[in-house]
C-alpha cells in the first residue's frame, strides 16, 4: 500500500511540474524572421601570407614541483618487493 502511495505522489507531481500543452496552438503568433542570404564573392587571386618571426625569449629555468611522495621522503626508501609496475603478479 506504501509502495502504491508513492507511485500515485510521483505521478502527480510529474504532471504539476509537466508544461500545460493545453492551448500551446492558439494565442499567440510569432512571425519568423527571414534568414539573410550570403553571397559568397568570387576570389580575385592567390593571396601571400608573409609569417613574422618572433624574438626568441629566454626564461628562467623553475625547478620541478614537488610530489607528497617525493616531500615525505617516500623516494629514498628502499621496496621490498622491487616489483617492475604497480601491480602484483
Amino acid at each position: 500500500m506504501k509502495r502504491f502511495a508513492h507511485t500515485i505522489a510521483v505521478a502527480l507531481l510529474a504532471l504539476a511540474l509537466a508544461p500545460s500543452t493545453a492551448g500551446a496552438g492558439e494565442g499567440r503568433r510569432v512571425a519568423k524572421k527571414a534568414e539573410p542570404t550570403v553571397v559568397k564573392k568570387a576570389r580575385a587571386g592567390k593571396s601571400f601570407v608573409t609569417k613574422s618571426r618572433r624574438e626568441s625569449v629566454v626564461r628562467a629555468a623553475t625547478p620541478p614541483r614537488l610530489s607528497f611522495g617525493h616531500i615525505a621522503g617516500l623516494n629514498a626508501t628502499q621496496d621490498d618487493l622491487d616489483l617492475k609496475s604497480s601491480v602484483a603478479r
